[in-house]
């Protein structure tokens, strides 16, 4: 049953099978690339909102205990029978981020933009983001869904969730979303998408998952393994956070 943390929240505390994988020509899932940064094994999402802009999570970029990666790739899975399976691999620089801090609360900067030199973004149409509140994605009819690329499963494909819900502000951290949509490691900085008018929307970005048991696995977007109902909620940004600041900053659209 829901866990009644808030009455507004009406999200499943167990999950599907996983993520299933997404055709990425399709739009807007064709904006949707994985990063690596350089020498790790770790990895995240993020997807293109404007021709050489890439929208991620702070804590895919700079890990806890890590230092800043000089070198970060932001690559396609084309799933067009390629002999890799990455078959565009594209070098991107972080230009801004959030004041993100692992030991402070501060959720809602968990935010990142790269500038990609060789801008993907002119083919690959960008996603365009938007500034909705719950009430407001409630009123579109509150189903969401959700991209990004699973370590271990890409299998040169976009995976996720294409029918989820959002509940109301998650118990740990009332700043953001609680959502039900299945977030498996390195999904983290993948786009939550609303139907709006027709049209598939950025209304928030997949972050992660506060513990209530520490630092220890608090910024992990894993939930399969949440020994309490509380850490079963996954945690979405909203793009309301920052999207003023991204404006402000000309990083929208470029």
């Amino acid at each position: 049953p829901p866990v009644a943390h808030n009455q507004r929240i009406d999200v499943a505390a167990n999950f599907d099978d996983g993520p299933t994988p997404v055709p990425p020509q399709l739009r807007p899932y064709d904006a949707v690339g994985r990063i690596q940064n350089a020498g790790r094994t770790r990895s995240g999402s993020g997807f293109l909102i404007g021709p050489c802009t890439v929208l991620t999570a702070y804590h895919v970029l700079f890990p806890p205990g890590e230092k800043a990666s000089r070198k970060t790739e932001f690559t396609f899975a084309l799933g067009h029978g390629g002999s890799r399976e990455f078959d565009l691999v594209l070098k991107a620089k972080p230009i801004f981020w959030g004041n993100f801090s692992y030991l402070e609360d501060t959720p809602t900067e968990d935010f990142a933009v790269l500038h990609v030199p060789s801008c993907p973004g002119r083919m690959f149409p960008p996603v365009a983001l938007v500034a909705m509140s719950l009430d407001d994605i409630e009123k579109a009819g509150g189903r969401l869904r959700n991209a990004g690329y699973p370590m271990g499963h890409s299998m040169g494909r976009v995976w996720g969730d294409d029918d989820c819900t959002a509940g109301g502000a998650h118990p740990l951290a009332p700043q953001l979303f609680a959502i039900n949509c299945d977030v498996t490691p390195g999904m983290s900085g993948g786009p939550v998408l609303a139907q709006i008018e027709g049209k598939l929307l950025a209304v928030a970005i997949i972050s992660s998952v506060v513990s209530d048991t520490g630092l220890d696995g608090a910024f992990s977007t894993v939930t399969g393994s949440a020994t309490t109902d509380i850490q079963r909620y996954n945690m979405a940004l909203p793009v309301a956070s920052f999207l003023a600041r991204l404006a402000m900053m000309g990083l929208v659209g470029q």
